[in-house]
């Protein structure tokens, strides 16, 4: 398991041992054992999306009831317990802070379609408003960008969602620019956070050199 117990930031290593397993660091690597784990309740320090996920992965075939409480709330969080759920799992309290997780015995294989990737949407969102394109994304859902949606609205981008198909309205020139505060509460993927900062030091630039009004 590659070392990604960060302090402060991932919670990966408590929620673990709060199951029942044995965590170890050797050289820079972390080490992960137990002869049986059993079904706890783990409070978050922080909304980790991958302590949540590999969490719930652990918990579904783990005797007894896990809550992990202060859980993140993102789309990939819902789609991964809907997954799980269809494979026979029993998680409830998706997209809440809450989660609760009643061990099964066994998963079972099925056919499912994963949720359309939100941060590479995000990503071709901001590069159309730096490059003044028009845009047109195939398989994107807008209720996926949530905050990040939200915040582009606020610079004046407009957004079209006609079946599958997301539309990309901006002109950079007329785009107002915003203090990006990235948090825990706010639900603005880190990903999304550069991008977000490019888009908006460009406008910066063109009403600095008086382009806003060409």
């Amino acid at each position: 398991m590659c070392n990604r117990f960060k302090t402060g930031r991932f919670t990966y290593k408590k929620g673990f041992e709060a199951l029942g397993a044995e965590i170890t660091r050797v050289h820079g690597y972390i080490h992960a054992k137990s002869d049986k784990l059993k079904g706890a309740e783990i409070p978050l320090g922080f909304p980790s999306v991958g302590a949540t996920q590999n969490l719930m992965m652990a918990a579904v075939k783990i005797p007894g009831k896990t809550v992990i409480s202060n859980a993140a709330r993102e789309p990939e969080i819902v789609d991964l317990g809907n997954f799980l759920n269809k494979m026979g799992a029993k998680i409830t309290g998706l997209g809440t802070p809450n989660i609760e997780i009643e061990g099964v015995e066994e998963l079972h294989g099925v056919e499912y379609s994963i949720m359309p990737d939100r941060i590479e949407a995000g990503t071709y969102v901001i590069a159309s408003l730096i490059t003044e394109g028009d845009l047109k994304i195939e398989n994107a859902n807008l209720d996926d960008l949530g905050v990040f949606k939200s915040e582009l609205e606020s610079m004046g981008v407009k957004f079209e969602q006609e079946g599958n198909i997301l539309s990309v309205i901006g002109n950079l020139k007329e785009l107002k620019t915003f203090k990006n505060k990235n948090n825990a509460s706010s639900r603005l993927p880190n990903r999304y956070a550069a991008s977000d900062d490019a888009s908006s030091d460009t406008c910066k630039w063109f009403k600095f050199n008086g382009r806003n009004s060409i």
